[in-house]
């Protein structure tokens, strides 16, 4: 019995301690929409104020900070503590992982009028070839734009004038997790070639640059048209596939594979939805979209 309390008090410091990972950020005050406009490049990442290069990872529950980056911060006087902890959850390739230390810093991010300082921010710190990562802790407090013209994205307090509701979005978590109110894992129900719809994992992490659908591997066998290697990314792809998002239609390419994502079905949504461009309001947990007409 002492063992079996133990494990569940064990257990349940792991949930809280998920469950509260940077609910303390603070948002800089005002009244202004805009609070960071951030130019992503053809990898995925985008350079920070303080130098750093990073990638907005909606497919990572948590975010994390490379043991260089922690370096180079520390050589430029930067104001970055280093505490102990004990976590257990999934990094961006969704293994996971115990860890062990964490950082508590401000994160500076591009704005029109110079920077954008989120105080109070928590990343754990894990080398790994993704590097810095911006995940769904974070991103989760903010209405997410995305300009397609440019690739830009920008945070927001409230959804812009000029957008219109497309469809309704879905979060979970562990079970647990979610019990405590907190889902950082968000989906949208699509329906692709006439098949019974399905809920795909937002994902815009490393393994997502340059796809937009992902299906299982074994998916393929029921592939409406012609099959075969993507000559960019070399995956098994359907091209021009009827993707039905809420009452809209648009056609996009599937890719099949079972190893690069994190969830059995995944969607970039940066991707996707090109041309046009999209609000993610993650507070409220529905996506709208612009007509891009420039």
């Amino acid at each position: 019995m002492v063992l079996l309390l133990f494990v569940f008090g064990v257990y349940a410091a792991g949930v809280y301690q998920l469950s509260h990972f940077n609910d303390k950020m603070i948002v800089p005050e005002g009244t202004d929409n805009l609070l960071a406009e951030i130019d992503i490049n053809s990898r995925g990442t985008f350079r920070s104020p303080s130098g750093l290069e990073v990638i907005l990872d909606m497919g990572s529950r948590h975010s994390f900070i490379t043991e260089e980056a922690v370096e180079h911060l520390r050589s430029i006087g930067y104001p970055i503590e280093v505490f102990p902890t004990l976590l257990c959850t999934q990094n961006y390739s969704g293994r996971y992982r115990v860890y062990t230390r964490k950082v508590s810093l401000p994160v500076r991010l591009p704005a029109p009028r110079g920077e954008c300082r989120l105080e109070n921010c928590e990343m754990l710190i894990e080398n790994n070839e993704a590097g810095n990562i911006i995940g769904m802790d974070l991103l989760r407090y903010f209405v997410v734009a995305h300009e397609a013209a440019d690739n830009r994205v920008k945070l927001l307090r409230n959804v812009p004038e000029d957008y219109v509701f497309v469809s309704h979005l879905s979060a979970t978590d562990k079970p647990l997790i979610s019990l405590s109110g907190l889902k950082r894992r968000v989906y949208i129900t699509l329906a692709v070639n006439d098949a019974n719809p399905e809920d795909y994992f937002f994902d815009t992490g490393p393994s997502m640059v340059g796809l937009q659908l992902i299906q299982p591997l074994d998916n393929a066998k029921q592939a409406t048209s012609p099959v075969a290697p993507d000559s960019v990314t070399g995956l098994m792809t359907q091209q021009e596939c009827r993707v039905m998002v809420g009452s809209r239609m648009k056609f996009a390419p599937v890719a099949y594979c079972d190893t690069v994502h994190t969830d059995k079905y995944s969607i970039n949504p940066f991707n996707f939805f090109t041309p046009n461009d999209i609000v993610i309001d993650f507070p409220r947990l529905q996506l709208l979209y612009r007509a891009n007409n420039r």
